[in-house]
């Protein structure tokens, strides 16, 4: 095994025939497979694990985890979080400004 992170795993395979190569990682359908940078399918093995199919030949496969809700999820929340410092930022000035000019009017009368 190459490398290994929580969202993404490459393994480099030498094989003299098409194999299965069968990963100790439990299936989730938002993970995705690259052979050589191409995209490749990614199999349930045994009912549990993820496998993919590599050809004959020496192959660096790639697993990523690219799920759609995640980066859905993210972006809301940063957005959320943009909006909740605007909202502070306006507020803040507002009574900065509400303070200033209730001194301005106390010392006019």
């Amino acid at each position: 095994m190459q490398g290994h992170e929580p969202e993404q795993i490459r393994v480099r395979v030498d094989t003299t025939a098409a194999r299965m190569l069968v990963l100790s990682e439990v299936y989730y359908p938002a993970w995705r497979a690259y052979v050589d940078g191409e995209r490749a399918e990614v199999y349930a093995a045994n009912h549990a694990l993820r496998a993919v199919a590599v050809p004959a030949g020496k192959h660096t496969v790639e697993l990523r985890y690219e799920s759609w809700t995640l980066r859905l999820g993210m972006a809301i929340t940063l957005g959320m979080g943009a909006v909740v410092i605007a909202l502070t930022v306006y507020e803040t000035l507002r009574r900065a400004e509400d303070a200033t000019g209730n001194r301005a009017m106390r010392h006019a009368r």
